[in-house]
């Protein structure tokens, strides 16, 4: 990184971008309360920048000086000593989120090596305040999402994450996730796989990319503890990561590799139109009629009564898992009330309009409902087709009326596009808390918290 000509020894200096409204920045900023960390093993303490320094028409955070190397020297290091340091840099993760820590980031500019051993992190905040203050698709965005998944549930998992990336990266030289907007790499981390680590790199080991490839499928109860990584790391560099292979079986990955890129492009192609077209093209189909059906839509929502009504709490509650295999969206719609599951119901509106159209378009319909493929033995099921819904419901009540409370236990089926080495399904144990009340006579869940989550190991190959 460039120091300003007038630089003193005694600091460390990081250049802003110069694309940067640094008078801005400096309103967003206090460096006196922006901690950065030093961690060495279990300790840490804060470090902070001094000041902001121009020189030159460029601008400069400065603080104290340290002698050390940058994580984007880490990435293009040899694998060996790389995984070294990523070992390094776990724990160092793992001591911060134990001491209480709530935000940190992974950027390959902002994590320093220093020669004692310890490990520098400068204060997280300023970089997400500098990225606030940039164009939509900066590449300082780009680089955020290349190395930080937006979606994860907790810091654990999203520092996890980071770490897979990071390896990710080191073994193939390319991030998981790659693109040139925010959109599309946004869409990538949501809705696909990245190329399982053997297309990039043959003559890996099977069991060594399997393991990264199983992460990034939810498979990851080893990888989302962080005191893991170090004797995982350990051990792929005292055994090695490389295996021998013929042209044969390299030319086959090759071409393997070819195809997965064109079908990946498609997939991600597809889901970006549904999700910028989807409702303007139903509507779009429907302009003729929409005057007429809206108006005797709304009468009909306003006079008519419940779907729901004359239900039981407990049918209430079946009924309701059971719209979210048959896609019932009216029904599903009367059963919630206060903006209950909403995430659930805008998914599966957004699958009924997916559905019916795909079936307009190619006379087929590839969804099976969870509930279906149960009743018929759980089947392997093949791509294109998929399962979504939920299987294997069990519903306990918990308190009776007039208060009544139930306790929901299922799997969760979902879908994602697939690569050649993994399944495109996911599947999660799901345990919901739900509480009911009435709405004038009928009952109506107002109220759905989540106690347990977790990925399910699937295997559904014929």
């Amino acid at each position: 990184m460039q120091k300003p000509a007038s630089a003193r020894r005694k600091y460390f200096y990081y250049e802003l971008p110069q694309r940067l409204d640094v008078k801005a920045l400096n309103k967003l900023i206090n460096l006196g309360a922006e901690d950065g960390f030093l961690v060495n093993g279990k300790d840490f303490k804060l470090w902070r920048f001094e000041g902001l320094k121009a020189d030159a028409g460029h601008y400069y955070l400065y603080g104290p000086v340290f002698k050390g190397y940058a994580l984007a020297e880490v990435i293009k290091a040899g694998i060996p000593s790389a995984l070294a340091d990523i070992s390094k840099l776990a724990l160092s993760l793992q001591t911060l989120v134990e001491k209480g820590v709530k935000y940190i980031e992974i950027l390959p500019d902002t994590i320093y090596f220093l020669k004692d051993g310890s490990v520098l992190f400068l204060p997280p905040n300023i970089f997400k305040k500098i990225r606030s203050l940039l164009p939509e698709n900066d590449p300082a965005h780009l680089t955020h999402l290349e190395l930080n998944n937006p979606y994860a549930s907790n810091l654990t998992r999203g520092l996890t994450q980071s770490l897979a990336a990071l390896v990710y990266k080191i073994l193939t030289k390319k991030y998981p996730f790659e693109g040139k907007t925010q959109e599309e790499l946004k869409a990538k981390i949501r809705r696909s796989y990245p190329l399982h680590p053997r297309l990039l790199v043959p003559q890996l080991k099977q069991e060594v990319a399997d393991r990264i490839a199983d992460f990034f499928k939810g498979r990851d109860d080893l990888l989302f503890n962080l005191k893991n990584w170090p004797p995982l790391l350990a051990n792929w560099l005292a055994t090695g990561i490389d295996q021998k292979i013929g042209s044969k079986e390299r030319a086959a990955f090759k071409r393997a590799k070819e195809k997965e890129l064109k079908a990946c492009k498609q997939r991600l192609a597809l889901a970006l139109f549904w999700e910028r077209n989807g409702r303007q093209l139903l509507i779009g189909g429907l302009v003729g009629l929409a005057a007429i059906a809206l108006v005797i839509i709304i009468l009909a929502t306003v006079f008519r009564p419940r779907l729901t009504k004359g239900l039981s709490p407990l049918e209430v509650v079946k009924t309701y898992y059971r719209c979210l295999n048959s896609l019932e969206v009216d029904l599903l719609r009367d059963c919630l009330i206060e903006g209950a599951a909403q995430e659930e119901l805008s998914r599966a509106e957004w699958m009924y309009v997916t559905t019916h159209q795909m079936y307009a378009y190619e006379q087929k319909v590839y969804r099976i409902p969870a509930d279906f493929w149960e009743k018929q033995g759980r089947k392997p099921v093949k791509e294109p087709y998929f399962i979504d819904g939920v299987a294997g419901l069990e519903i306990r009540e918990l308190v009776s009326e007039p208060e009544p409370e139930f306790k929901a236990t299922y799997e969760r089926w979902l879908y994602q596009p697939s690569g050649p080495f993994s399944s495109g399904q996911t599947a999660y144990y799901c345990e919901d808390h739900l509480l009911l009340k009435k709405v004038g006579s009928e009952w109506a869940i107002y109220r759905i918290t989540r106690l347990k989550e977790y990925p399910l190991e699937i295997n559904l190959n014929p």
